[in-house]
């Protein structure tokens, strides 16, 4: 008499289909967004940007915000006239400037922080 499991057919299924990788769940993909996220705001803005003010963005807040710094960054080196659909800055600092003007946090998440860092 011959066994079969189903959960190991299952998954040998989705192995030869290529599905394995991308099949991920709802829980995992937004892990990975926050770790992708956080390491972001590591490298990139640490020194500019403070944690509060970061954390009490939206999810989808953060996300334009790296879109817009890799655009930015891949805008710089070049030169000439070049006409894009998105905001582009002569330097840095401007952008920086226009983070911070454009994308506001949820001010109570933020005051929470901001007395929490302070012992209150």
């Amino acid at each position: 008499m011959k066994y079969k499991d189903s959960r190991f057919s299952r998954m040998q299924d989705r192995q030869r289909n290529g599905a394995w990788e991308n099949e991920k769940s709802e829980r995992q993909s937004r892990r990975a967004q926050a770790s992708r996220i956080s390491v972001f705001y590591r490298d990139h803005l640490s020194s500019k940007v403070e944690k509060e003010w970061w954390t009490s963005l939206d999810i989808e807040d953060m996300q334009k915000i790296e879109e817009s710094y890799y655009r930015q960054k891949s805008m710089i080196p070049s030169t000439g006239n070049m006409w894009a659909t998105f905001v582009f800055f002569e330097n840095w600092e401007e952008w920086f400037e226009y983070i911070h003007s454009e994308y506001k946090p949820d001010m109570a998440k933020y005051r929470e922080s901001k007395l929490k860092k302070l012992g209150i």
